[in-house]
Order: structure tokens, then sequence, then C-alpha cells
């Protein structure tokens, strides 16, 4: 068998093409070395050099840390047509061994909608026709004209489940809806609701409820959120509970995470009158799409927008 030479070149590289020896001329000492060590090809027997022998076996332990965002937009809103209430299943990977569980950034939706009931009218009669034509499909236009006042552009933004949603002279801050009992109602944005009136925000998470927030109405959840300023209808959020830090005989281990949000007085937190049958078009000219119908659940102002960075143990050979 070959001995190792530093000075020899062919030892710079993984294997060298040798005749594999004799196994009965191997000395006892050198068979735990040179075993299941065969190489494809007609390469020899692979013997690294003394120098790694000793320590290419010793174990070292780590904290990995992974930062990442979560947003409701990716959410299954068909199943969570609710933000504040939702499973998040959209990890390219399944995290073993979490020791450290951090929220370190958060927003929340700042609006609600309102809904009114309408008196019918000729208008309604119009659109009332158009839905039981049968033929409508989102984002088809149509116009109204009475021949006294101006003309009425009707862009449509769902026709599902029997309703009909549209919305009038392409303005998205208020939609329009004959049901399937075809009542009349108007949707659009709440003026008094704002959720940082609040003085706190409670977040639960089942997965990560190990070290909970107790409160004095016998409650258990797993984050107290502090709630901030609010712009442009989102409002800014900051989570006061501690880290969690998970011991080594609870490490946690996740692939989904569900989320759940209430108010201070520990009721569930919502936005009314999502439209969970909106069509999944993601596209900004389109009048059904998130970007313009204020009842999709994926509309932008209506997300949660979440930074979390956690700690892994990991093991390496050194």
């Amino acid at each position: 068998m070959q001995k190792y030479n530093p000075n020899n070149p062919v030892y710079k590289y993984k294997s060298v093409k040798v005749d594999i020896p004799n196994q009965d001329h191997i000395e006892s000492n050198k068979e735990e070395v040179v075993e299941n060590r065969k190489l494809r090809d007609g390469y020899g027997l692979y013997v690294p050099p003394p120098m790694f022998e000793q320590g290419m076996h010793k174990a070292v332990t780590f904290l990995q840390y992974i930062s990442f965002t979560l947003d409701t937009n990716d959410r299954d809103y068909t199943k969570y047509p609710n933000p504040f209430d939702f499973v998040s299943d959209s990890f390219i990977e399944e995290f073993k061994n979490v020791k450290i569980f951090q929220i370190f950034y958060l927003t929340l939706p700042q609006l609600n909608l309102t809904r009114v009931t309408l008196d019918k009218d000729p208008f309604y009669n119009f659109m009332l026709s158009l839905k039981n034509t049968g033929n409508l499909k989102n984002n088809d236009e149509f116009i109204f004209s009475d021949g006294v006042n101006p003309d009425i552009l009707v862009s449509i933004c769902n026709t599902a489940n029997n309703e009909l949603n549209f919305l009038i002279n392409h303005n998205i801050s208020l939609v329009f809806c004959i049901d399937n009992k075809n009542n009349y109602y108007s949707f659009g944005f709440s003026s008094t609701y704002k959720l940082n009136a609040n003085p706190y925000v409670r977040l639960e998470i089942p997965q990560v409820i190990y070290s909970p927030v107790l409160s004095t109405d016998n409650k258990k959840y797993t984050y107290f959120v502090r709630m901030s300023r609010a712009r442009n209808q989102i409002a800014y959020a900051s989570v006061r509970s501690p880290t969690k830090v998970f011991k080594e005989q609870t490490l946690l281990n996740f692939q989904k995470l569900s989320f759940k949000f209430y108010d201070s007085a520990h009721q569930p937190l919502s936005i009314k009158y999502l439209d969970k049958y909106a069509d999944p078009v993601n596209d900004n000219t389109n009048w059904a799409s998130k970007y313009n119908y204020i009842r999709h659940p994926l509309f932008y102002y209506h997300q949660i927008i979440m930074g979390v960075r956690i700690g892994l143990i990991r093991n390496t050979l050194k």
C-alpha cells in the first residue's frame, strides 16, 4: 500500500489510482480505515492522510439564524379569507430543532369594510337584468344611460356564488353588489374603524405557545402586540413579548404556522364582508383583481406583513 508523502502531488486529490491490494495482506488495525472506501471506475482505496484522520469525525453544534418575511398575500384565501386568522403553509422546507423564535416586524390592516343597503331603482333593474342573463364575465364593462343623468360605466368584479359585484366609473373605493336574494348593497371603507385605537392586540400561534403570555381574564396567548402609528391604512405594531427560547427537550419543529389575532378584550379580529369567491387574477388592469376589488381577500390594504427570525441548532463535522 502506498504510504502518505506530503511532497507527493497525487495527494492533492481525493483518490489515487492504484491497483487494489489483496485484502488478506491488509494489517488488521487498518481494516476500519479502508473498509467501504472503494471508488468507481477502477479507482483504488482512498486512505486519508494521517493529519485528517483524528479530527474528521468530531461533531460541532452551532446556532444558525434564518430570517424570513411572512405575507398574508401568499395564503390560500379560499380557505382563509380573513387575514387575521390564517395558516401559512408556503414554507419551502420543514424547520427542525428551532431553539429561538422571534417576531421583529409587524404591520396590520388599519381599515375595515362597511355595508349599506340600497334602495332599488332603474339602475338596479338594469343590473338585475344583466345578472339574470347569466352570460357575464369578470372584467366585462357596460354603460347605463337613462337619457337624463350622466352615463354610468359599470365594471364587473365578480359573478360567482350567484352574486354580482361591480364598480361604477372605475371608483375602486366603493363596490356594489346584488346578492343571491336580490338584495342591493354598497361596500366601502369604514370612516370610523381604527385598529390602532386598541391599546394592544393579542396574537396566538399554537405551534409556539411555549412560555405563553397570561392575562387577568384567564386567557393564554403567544404574543403581546403593542399598537403604534398608522399611515395609508396600514397600522404599525411591535411585539413586546420576550423572544421564545426553547429548551433542548422542547425544540420546535414546524412546516406551517397558524396565526390568529384578537383585540385587547380577546375578541377575534376580522375584516368584514370579504368575498372568498373572488377571482384569483393577478393583473392590475383587471377590475376583478386584488388591485381593484376591495372585497378581494388579497386586496393590498387587507394584508399582514410579519418579519420572523428563527435560530436553529445545526450539527456539522469539524
